[in-house]
C-alpha cells in the first residue's frame, strides 16, 4: 500500500471572475510541507481545482488560466520534495449544458494545464491527471448513452492530454457508482491512440450506496454484516492507506471493503483499470 496526502487547503473565490469560480489555495510553505510528508512516508499528493460551466460564460479566462497555473504550481512544488502530483482539473455536473459543450470546456482546460507544467518544468512523466468524465450537465435532458460518453472522453483526452503522463484516474464527481463503473468499462474496451493507463480514483462512486445503507444509525449498522459476509476479512496492515489534511487518517475495514484500490481489486471488474484511492 502506498499512502498519499491530500496537500490543498480548499476553495476560495476568485476575485475579478464569476460568482461561481473559485481558486484552490495552499501554495504557500507547499516545498516544505511536501517534504515532511515525504519523510512520514506519503509517495503522492493530490490538489483539486474546480470548474463551472455556466451559461453566462463561465469557466472564464481567468478561472482556467488561474486554476491551471496553481495545479502546475502545486505539481512542481510537491515533485521537488519527492511526491508524485495527482493533478485534478474537475468540470462540474451542475448545469444542462450538452456533452459537446463539456467536451469543449475539458479540452480547453487540460491544454491550458499542460501548457502551465511545461511552463513551471513540471515532469509529466511523473504525475497523474485526474479529470472528470466528458458528459453532459446533470439536468441536460439529452442523456448521452455509455458507449458515446466513452468515445467522448477519449477523443477529448487524445486531443489535449499530453501523450507522456503515465496514468489517467477519473474522478467519478456526481456519477452514480455503476454509471462511473460502466463508463469507465467501456473506455477500457476498445483501442486508444495513447499508451495511458485508463483507472479511477473514485470517492462517492465507491461510497455513495455504502454510506446511505449505513446512515450512521442502529437501522444502519444492521446492515453491515450483509458488507462484511461478502468480502474477506481486510489485513490490518492494509488500513493505513492516506493521509487527509495535515492528519494521518485511519481508514477502518468497513471503508475498504467498498473501496477496492490498485492492489485490492475487490469487486469491480478487471477491465476497469487500477485505481487510486
Amino acid at each position: 500500500m502506498i499512502p498519499g496526502i491530500k496537500v490543498d487547503q480548499g476553495l476560495r473565490p476568485l476575485p475579478g471572475a464569476g460568482s461561481v469560480e473559485t481558486l484552490c489555495t495552499g501554495l504557500d510553505g507547499l516545498v516544505e510541507r511536501a517534504a515532511d510528508y515525504y519523510a512520514q512516508g506519503a509517495r503522492f499528493a493530490k490538489w483539486r481545482a474546480v470548474l463551472q460551466i455556466t451559461a453566462d460564460g463561465c469557466p472564464s479566462d481567468l478561472s482556467v488560466r488561474e486554476n491551471s497555473w496553481g495545479l502546475a504550481r502545486y505539481a512542481r512544488s510537491v515533485q521537488e520534495s519527492g511526491l508524485v502530483p495527482i493533478i485534478e482539473p474537475e468540470i462540474l455536473m451542475d448545469g444542462d449544458h450538452t456533452i459537446e459543450v463539456t467536451a469543449a470546456v475539458q479540452e480547453r482546460v487540460i491544454q491550458e494545464v499542460d501548457q502551465a507544467c511545461h511552463a513551471k518544468g513540471v515532469l509529466l512523466e511523473g504525475t497523474l491527471l485526474k479529470p472528470s468524465m466528458t458528459v453532459q450537465g446533470a439536468d441536460c435532458p439529452q442523456k448521452a448513452d455509455p458507449r458515446i460518453v466513452a468515445e467522448m472522453t477519449v477523443r477529448t483526452l487524445e486531443r489535449s492530454a499530453p501523450a507522456n503522463v503515465p496514468g489517467i484516474v477519473f474522478l467519478s464527481g456526481g456519477l452514480s457508482e455503476e454509471a462511473a463503473s460502466i463508463y469507465l468499462n467501456t473506455m477500457n474496451s476498445f483501442p486508444k491512440k495513447a499508451s495511458w493507463n485508463l483507472g479511477f480514483s473514485y470517492g462517492r462512486a465507491l461510497q455513495h450506496s455504502c454510506l446511505k445503507a449505513w446512515k450512521g444509525s442502529e437501522t444502519g449498522n444492521r446492515v453491515k454484516p450483509r458488507f462484511l459476509r461478502v468480502h474477506k476479512p481486510i489485513p490490518k496492515p492494509l488500513k493505513v492507506v492516506m493521509s487527509q489534511g495535515h492528519n494521518r487518517r485511519l481508514m477502518n475495514s468497513y471503508f475498504w471493503l467498498v473501496t477496492p484500490t490498485k492492489r485490492l481489486h475487490l469487486t469491480l471488474p478487471r477491465r476497469l483499470g487500477n485505481g487510486v484511492s
